[in-house]
């Protein structure tokens, strides 16, 4: 079998390109919106693990605390998304829905990264190997800023309830 599967007009395969990223794009993170927070929850521990090898990289080898303010945050695109560009509130119950959203998202685009492999069907190999490419490159940066917030938030989780705890008992 040799790929692709069909061809179409060059100027026809680029809008085609260009339309399908954007419903996989905006599609999966529709999708996204749409499951149940519940299915984003986990317990969340009454100290923080570092995970300092995790942390290393994401601070020491690819710097997401500077650059992540560059990027755009697709949470604010949806009238049901939920932005993550700045803490808005400072309570508890704020504190860990932002945690469940950076889950969310960082699920958005492991999924946005799934559909690559079909642009092997319309385009020559090497567009297809671009395409896969491109959603590596788009997605992977978005999973580190959610992976550099994960652990932050559930500091301020930790450090939350730890006040409130000392707070009732007085």
């Amino acid at each position: 079998m040799t790929l692709p599967l069909f061809t179409l007009d060059l100027w026809l395969t680029i809008i085609l390109d260009i339309v399908l990223w954007f419903v996989f794009h905006m599609g999966f993170a529709k999708i996204a919106i749409l499951i149940p927070d519940r299915f984003f929850e986990k317990p969340i521990p009454d100290d923080i693990d570092p995970r300092p090898i995790q942390q290393f990289f994401l601070k020491k080898v690819f710097y997401v605390h500077k650059w992540k303010k560059f990027s755009p945050d697709g949470g604010a695109y949806f009238k049901e998304g939920f932005s993550k560009r700045h803490l808005k509130e400072k309570n508890l119950s704020y504190y860990e829905k932002f945690l469940i959203e950076t889950r969310r998202a960082e699920l958005t685009h492991y999924l946005q990264m799934l559909p690559a492999p079909i642009f092997f069907l319309f385009n020559p190999v090497w567009v297809g190997w671009f395409m896969i490419a491109y959603a590596i490159l788009f997605n992977i940066p978005f999973i580190l800023i959610q992976k550099y917030n994960q652990p932050r938030i559930t500091k301020l989780i930790i450090k939350t309830r730890s006040r409130q705890n000392n707070a009732e008992v007085k």
